[in-house]
């Protein structure tokens, strides 16, 4: 990704995913969802300023009728399976009070023009899913931008790969 310019020395990026066998594929426009990734992801280097970046992709199991995750034989693509994507730092955290306005349109914050958050909230929105925001996520102190697609052969609204598409999978090519 094309962040590492922008990031400060000692912050380290980090892909958390196992292989693309493993993970499946969605179909969605690879450049929307590759505008999303890049835009958190160079929100984040603006504001970490020490520790990681990390870029989460996995498989997110469906959810059985009692809300327990289904178990037995799986294959990828089962009906309600989804690949979450995330975005995870370790910078200082978004405030709840700056949360409530985080993707309004022009929303800004420090060395921003407060447009970009609102887009890739849209987009998420347009792909089918919805950009949830974690702060501070797990024992970390920083901000963790979330959302999944459904898996392709998994039911569920799906955007096309559109002109010159590529399939979700295919980001690091």
């Amino acid at each position: 990704m094309l962040l590492r310019p922008q990031m400060r020395p000692g912050v380290d990026f980090v892909i958390d995913a196992p292989s693309d066998e493993e993970l499946g594929e969605v179909m969605c426009d690879v450049s929307l969802l590759t505008h999303v990734l890049l835009n958190i992801g160079q929100n984040a280097a603006r504001f970490t300023a020490a520790g990681s970046i990390r870029l989460v992709c996995r498989v997110q199991a469906s959810t059985s009728a009692d809300g327990d995750k289904a178990t037995g034989d799986k294959t990828l693509g089962d009906k309600g399976d989804s690949l979450l994507f995330a975005i995870r730092d370790t910078g200082p955290g978004i405030p709840e009070t700056a949360r409530k306005g985080l993707f309004s349109r022009y929303s800004k914050s420090e060395g921003g023009i407060g447009i970009g958050l609102f887009l890739s909230y849209q987009i998420v929105a347009m792909l089918g899913s919805s950009l949830d925001v974690r702060s501070p996520w797990a024992e970390s102190t920083g901000t963790s931008f979330e959302f999944t697609l459904p898996l392709e052969g998994a039911s569920g609204k799906c955007c096309s790969r559109g002109e010159g598409g590529r399939h979700a999978g295919e980001l690091g090519s």
